[in-house]
């Protein structure tokens, strides 16, 4: 599952993450990247990444939908 939230980071350098409960507890990733200046090369890049992953995503999605 990929999630992308943009935030601002402050000062300190201390940010909080709330996750919705669609995501289940356990191991995950983190990565961090400066947001793009403008939102054609946002939507690009996360288009990169969802085709990037889109055999997991696409396995995933399946395992959900099996416990409908």
């Amino acid at each position: 599952m990929l999630y992308t939230q943009t935030v601002k980071i402050p000062a300190d350098r201390r940010i909080v993450i709330d996750l919705p409960n669609e995501i289940p507890a356990g191991e995950v990733t983190l990565t961090f990247s400066s947001a793009p200046a403008d939102r054609k090369k946002a939507e690009a890049r996360d288009l990169e990444l969802i085709n990037l992953h889109a055999e997991s995503l696409n396995r995933e999605m399946a395992e959900m939908l099996s416990f409908m």
